[in-house]
């Protein structure tokens, strides 16, 4: 067993894959924006304390997710006006 085993600590040959919840944020920034944008903040605290792969995707997720909701913010705004 390798110290980094032991210690808990993320190894930089991590076999863990991409995070599920980075590749879902993505998915729904394109859908469902405002879960795009729990979902991906959701991912980037996994990813820090697990060491996944996939901040790429939940960062992309997060900008789907606030961009997407400029014009919903809009529309929302013109009705209650």
């Amino acid at each position: 067993m390798t110290a980094d085993k032991i210690s808990g600590a993320p190894s930089s040959t991590s076999h863990l894959g991409t995070n599920s919840l980075a590749v879902t944020a993505v998915v729904l920034g394109i859908l469902l924006p405002p879960l795009a944008i729990l979902f991906g903040h959701a991912a980037l605290r996994e990813i820090r304390t697990t060491g996944q792969r996939g901040d790429g995707l939940a960062i992309a997720g997060l900008i789907l997710g606030y961009l997407s909701m400029i014009p919903i913010m809009g529309i929302l705004l013109l009705i209650l006006l």
